[in-house]
């Protein structure tokens, strides 16, 4: 198992969107949890009925299957798209 381009593609666009939000509304959805934090970028789909307005149609398709999913091979990637939005929510909150 190798790491795919298109998934970071995806995995990016998916942070962009999300940290596009307004930061009380980050902070909100508790994006100071490493595992909320995976869940709102929504990498194996979005599992619930009427999601928020700012995931389009793409976000809430899996853009990895399970086994990638519980495998560390994309944690860098996440940990380091964690570290910045901790970064900007602290930021953006002094």
């Amino acid at each position: 198992m190798s790491i795919q381009e298109p998934v970071v593609k995806e995995i990016m666009r998916r942070y962009d969107i999300l940290a596009s939000q307004d930061p009380a509304e980050l902070r909100s959805l508790m994006l100071t949890s490493r595992i909320m934090f995976r869940a709102k970028l929504a990498l194996i789909g979005y599992p619930f009925q009427n999601p928020p307005g700012w995931m389009d149609d793409e976000y809430l398709k899996p853009v990895m299957d399970l086994d990638t999913f519980h495998s560390d091979l994309y944690d860098p990637i996440i940990h380091g798209l964690y570290s910045q939005m901790l970064a900007k929510l602290t930021k953006e909150k002094a």
